[in-house]
């Protein structure tokens, strides 16, 4: 959706606000701890579990961003 038609720096704007909320909205101190002991403590002794959680506010903006087709710098 980020690099087609005529509106490309309309939806850009619009992916990035949304972004933004979702990562706010996913962060927070117990959430951060939380996963920060998951992917510390709890994933390394059992590794059958899913992948690392993304505990950092712009990584997951960034993975947002690039999910809804815009290119990001890393």
């Amino acid at each position: 959706r980020g690099n087609k038609g005529k509106e490309v720096a309309y939806r850009y704007n619009d992916d990035l606000q949304t972004c933004k909320s979702i990562a706010k909205e996913n962060t927070n101190s117990l959430i951060e701890f939380t996963k920060v002991s998951y992917n510390w403590y709890i994933r390394p002794q059992l590794l059958w579990l899913p992948d690392k959680a993304e505990y950092s506010y712009k990584d997951l903006v960034k993975q947002c961003l690039q999910q809804r087709g815009h290119s990001v710098l890393k």
